[in-house]
C-alpha cells in the first residue's frame, strides 16, 4: 500500500486501491518502510547528477520504463525518468495510480521487485538513452500522466 499506520488508507488519501493485483501478482506499491527512504517530491530538485538516487522502477513488457528519484506518497505523484515504447525518454512527473491502473490484453505496468536503490549514472537505459543531440544524463522535461500538483 502507498501509506503507513499514520496516513489515511489509500481511498482517503487520493490513492486508489489496487485493480491489478491478482493480474500482477504482487503489489504494484512497495512497503512503508521503502517509501519512507524516497524523497519527498521537489526535494531534490536542482541537483540531478549521475549519482542522483533512483529508488523504484516499473516497467511494462513492451519496453517502457520509470525510474521514481521523488515520490509524494499521499497522492502518489512521483518524479523520475520515464520512456514509454521509445529508445529515449525524460524527466517529469508521473502518478503512480495511473501506472496502476494501465490494463490492456497484452500489457501491465508492473513493479520490479528486484530493483534496489541506484544511482542514475549506473542504469544504463538512463545512461545510453538519452535524448538525441544531448550531452545530460539527467535533462529536465515534462512527462506528466494525470493532474500536477
Amino acid at each position: 500500500m502507498l501509506h503507513d499506520e499514520n496516513s489515511p488508507p489509500p481511498q482517503e488519501s487520493g490513492i486508489p486501491p489496487e485493480t491489478n493485483r491478482e493480474r500482477r501478482g504482487h503489489d504494484f506499491y512497495p512497503a512503508p518502510e521503502v517509501l519512507a527512504q524516497i524523497p519527498a517530491l521537489t526535494e531534490t530538485e536542482g541537483i540531478h547528477s549521475a549519482g542522483t538516487l533512483v529508488h523504484l522502477h516499473y516497467f511494462t513488457v513492451l519496453g517502457s520504463d520509470w525510474y521514481v528519484t521523488e515520490l509524494n506518497p499521499r497522492d502518489g505523484m512521483a518524479y523520475g525518468w520515464a520512456r514509454i515504447n521509445l529508445p529515449y525518454g525524460e524527466w517529469g512527473l508521473f502518478r503512480l495510480p495511473d501506472l496502476e491502473q494501465v490494463r490492456s490484453r497484452l500489457v501491465i505496468v508492473e513493479r520490479d521487485l528486484d530493483f534496489t536503490p541506484t544511482p542514475v549514472g549506473d542504469i544504463s537505459q538512463i545512461h545510453l538513452h538519452r535524448a538525441p543531440h544531448t550531452d545530460q544524463v539527467c535533462c529536465p522535461g515534462t512527462l506528466v500522466t494525470g493532474d500536477a500538483p
